[in-house]
Parts: structure tokens; sequence; C-alpha cells
């Protein structure tokens, strides 16, 4: 069995916390781009919330490359299901955007299930490397 230092565990709620940044600064990108009166591609490259959401779209590519080393795929890919919880509040937070009850027990469906597929797991530590 391969036994991970804890900092590798955490490299998954950071990995689902950079896709969240990402997403957020690329909403905030497209409000302040007029896709009616796009000047060039420079409009949407100089855009520095574009840029911040590239930026942090890499970094979460390395650490979720370093999950993939050390977990199983099976395991470690349900955690990706937090993102919606992470946008939902993001989405609430920053952007004034209306909760429904079916957004709500959605949310609490894919916790649920965040936490039946993780105790389900016989052995999450044990990657597929050698």
């Amino acid at each position: 069995m391969n036994r991970h230092p804890s900092f590798i565990f955490l490299l998954i709620p950071l990995s689902v916390l950079l896709q969240g940044t990402a997403a957020v600064m690329g909403k905030f990108a497209s409000l302040e781009v007029d896709s009616r009166n796009l000047n060039g591609i420079d409009t949407v490259i100089g855009n520095p919330w574009y840029l911040g959401s590239l930026f942090f779209l890499v970094l979460q590519a390395i650490a979720w490359q370093l999950v993939m080393r050390n977990f199983p795929l099976s395991w470690a890919y349900f955690f990706n299901s937090m993102l919606y919880v992470l946008l939902l509040i993001s989405g609430v937070a920053f952007f004034g955007e209306t909760v429904t009850t079916g957004n709500i027990a959605g949310t609490v469906l894919i916790i649920c299930g965040i936490a039946l597929m993780a105790k389900a797991s016989p052995n999450p530590g044990n990657g597929s490397t050698p």
C-alpha cells in the first residue's frame, strides 16, 4: 500500500478551488467584454480577468496531474463535484445569482454522493503507480 503525506490529499480541494477561481474570473471577464463590439482578439487576450483565468487553469492542471499520479481516478474524480457547490456559492456571492430549492437539493445530493464515494473507496491512498 502506498502511503502519502497528508498534504497530497490537499491537492484535491486545491485543484477544485483553482478551477473554481478560474471559472469566476472567466465570468468577470465575460461581463467586461462586449461581444457585439470586439475590436480584435487583443480585446479578449488583454483582459486581465481572462489572463488570470488561464493562469489558474494551468495551476489546476498541474495540481490535478499530481492527484492522478497518487490516487485512483475512480476515487479522486468524484471530488471534482465539489466544484458545483463552490460555483453555486460564488454565483450568489459575486454575481447576485438566485438560488432555487432545486439548486439546494441538487447541492445536497452532490455532497451526499461525494461522501458515499469517499466512504466506499477501499483504499484511496493507493494510486495506480507502482
